[in-house]
């Protein structure tokens, strides 16, 4: 009975090609225990032939047991539809759904998709093991951790909880896609073909764990909760482990390694790390998504480690202080920020700052002030590139849990909603303050703004210049103050109002 793990892509945008890793480690992982085990990307697989039909590899591999990914809610109902379509060729096939999304929607979709036999709630390395163990060899269910499943038509909430060791993270490889079916051809597509010199871009993350609670992110430390347990602190994996990954991919042409696993923001781990892969001498550059600031010595630090072309990615989300501190885990001021990003020039290292726009409570005056630090920032540093996005409503943020006290009118409250997105895409959900059309708009403004070849956008001028109330300016209005640039055709390539 050959298990098959399979990343559906969705139809919608955005296309989800890329494999989460932690669904690549399982693999990984259950091969290294004996099992036969292989990954199929329909995005890869479509792309090589038009006519592939996933139905009919599975049909044709004789592959009894199946394992979906549904980590991102785009992809809700190509995973549900895929499903639907196998289970009514092939009955007998046992299905295991896990992933984030599957995860925080997991009760709704068991009682809502019939087709579905297990799900495996937050994490899954000894579950998925013993569970596949159990189905081969017909033994008991009810033991296994962190399992949903049907027994003589009703739901069986398992009440054992796992969660993992950094011995077992030590196990895992995020980063070998072998069992990938083509995956050379995989290895080249998106994110792991972005390095100008054509080589890798490995996305790995030194641990697990988060203890934050930004209102906007479903990684939060109490969706983890929700989801399965929260750890009672972040677990790192040993040095020697990331070495040894680093060094397997590095062999291979690893040009960019990627990693967001920051939860303690002034800790040694990573000077230290850095230290030891200088020493092993890995030519490869980094781009580092920071949860606070770095300190000197991390930047000094990652400097002399990381080839040129590495990036330290910063996220203040805001230029208004007061909601940074109401909405991001790791808060620090303007004058922090300014310091740090003084710092990181003194090193020659390229700067991305992302800022966001919808937080909960967040104004239109707000909004000003982050144009405002967005023009000051992109006037007096060369070396950072500034981009903002409008949030979008994700399950288990926060702002999807607790919209009442954050004052968010949800559009989306159950998997079903996000099941249909592909339908109607939309962020979601408004503020108190913004509309979900005001939030999309302001975004695009910040966005010009960063890229303005002006001291200072006329919008932002007519804003800053004059007495007025935030709060009565039409957003979706404020693009007309620029038609009288000369730039005006290059910044707006569309019009502000256009919908997403």
């Amino acid at each position: 009975m050959e298990t098959l793990f399979i990343h559906v892509t969705n139809k919608g945008q955005p296309k989800i090609k890329f494999i989460s890793t932690g669904f690549i480690a399982l693999a990984n992982y259950l091969k290294s225990k004996g099992h036969d085990i292989k990954i199929i990307n329909t995005f890869i697989e479509e792309e090589l032939n038009k006519d592939f039909n996933l139905t009919e590899y599975i049909k044709k591999n004789n592959y009894k047991i199946l394992c979906f990914s549904l980590q991102w809610h785009y992809q809700s109902k190509a995973v549900i539809n895929a499903i639907k379509e196998i289970k009514q060729a092939l009955p007998n096939s046992k299905v295991i759904l896990g992933g984030k999304t599957a995860s925080f929607f997991s009760d709704e979709i068991m009682e809502n998709f019939k087709e579905i036999d297990y799900i495996i709630r937050g994490y899954a390395e000894l579950p998925l093991l013993n569970l596949i163990d159990s189905i081969k060899n017909n033994k008991p269910l009810e033991n296994i951790p962190n399992l949903i499943w049907r027994k003589d038509n009703n739901i069986i909430k398992n009440k054992e909880i796992y969660l993992p060791t950094k011995e077992i993270l030590g196990e895992l490889e995020f980063s070998n896609t072998e069992l990938v079916n083509n995956n050379q051809t995989y290895d080249k597509t998106g994110l792991a073909y972005e390095d100008k010199e054509n080589k890798w871009l490995l996305v790995y993350n030194c641990g697990i764990g988060c203890p934050y609670d930004c209102s906007f992110c479903a990684g939060s430390k109490s969706c983890q909760k929700y989801v399965n347990s929260e750890l009672s602190q972040p677990i790192f994996i040993e040095h020697e482990e990331v070495l040894k990954r680093l060094k397997t991919m590095a062999e291979k042409g690893l040009g960019v390694w990627y990693t967001s696993f920051d939860p303690l923001p002034g800790a040694d781990y990573y000077p230290n790390l850095f230290k030891k892969i200088s020493q092993n001498n890995l030519n490869i550059r980094c781009k580092f998504e920071c949860c606070g600031l770095p300190t000197k010595g991390f930047i000094k630090q990652f400097k002399e480690t990381f080839k040129d072309g590495s990036e330290l990615v910063l996220s203040p989300e805001t230029g208004s202080e007061s909601v940074r501190k109401k909405n991001k885990g790791y808060f620090y001021t303007n004058k922090q920020l300014i310091s740090t990003l003084n710092e990181i020039e003194e090193h020659n290292l390229s700067c991305v700052l992302y800022f966001t726009i919808g937080l909960p409570n967040e104004t239109k005056e707000d909004i000003v002030k982050t144009l405002s630090l967005v023009n000051f920032l992109r006037k007096r540093f060369q070396n950072i590139k500034i981009t903002a996005v409008p949030i979008e409503l994700e399950p288990g943020s926060p702002m999807f849990v607790n919209s009442e006290d954050l004052n968010i009118k949800k559009n989306r409250n159950t998997f079903i909603d996000y099941y249909k997105l592909e339908e109607k895409p939309d962020l979601g959900y408004s503020t108190n303050h913004l509309s979900e059309q005001e939030i999309i708009e302001a975004a695009k403004l910040i966005n010009i703004e960063a890229n303005c070849k002006t001291t200072r956008s006329v919008f932002l001028k007519a804003m800053t210049d004059t007495l007025f109330d935030p709060d009565y300016f039409n957003i979706k209005d404020i693009w007309n103050y620029c038609s009288v640039c000369r730039h005006f055709k290059e910044c707006f390539k569309y019009p502000l109002n256009k919908k997403l």
